[in-house]
């Protein structure tokens, strides 16, 4: 199910997963927030006591950081990132996708 509110664009994967963005950050929470996509940073929390940033803070993210992103997720979580979440900067919907 894909809801608009605000902007935001989510997708509820089941109970506790869901993947939210709003054009420029992409959230994948499960229930916490276990990976963000943004202009600066790609970060990833597999489990409590694991944290993986990678900083990018002067160049905008390529479409390789992104599919690098998305195929992380899906490897990490099992959790497919679909493409309307993709960023404006990198090509993406400039508006919110509601069904």
């Amino acid at each position: 199910m894909t809801s608009s509110k605000r902007d935001i664009r989510t997708d509820r994967i089941n109970e506790t997963t869901e993947v939210s963005s709003n054009g420029h950050t992409v959230w994948v929470n499960a229930p916490l927030c276990v990976a963000r996509f943004c202009p600066v940073s790609r970060e990833f929390q597999p489990t409590m006591e694991q944290f993986w940033c990678v900083e990018h803070p002067d160049m905008t993210p390529s479409m390789q950081d992104w599919q690098d992103f998305v195929s992380r997720v899906q490897s990490l979580f099992g959790v497919a990132v679909a493409e309307h979440h993709r960023p404006i900067y990198l090509g993406g919907p400039s508006e919110p996708v509601s069904h």
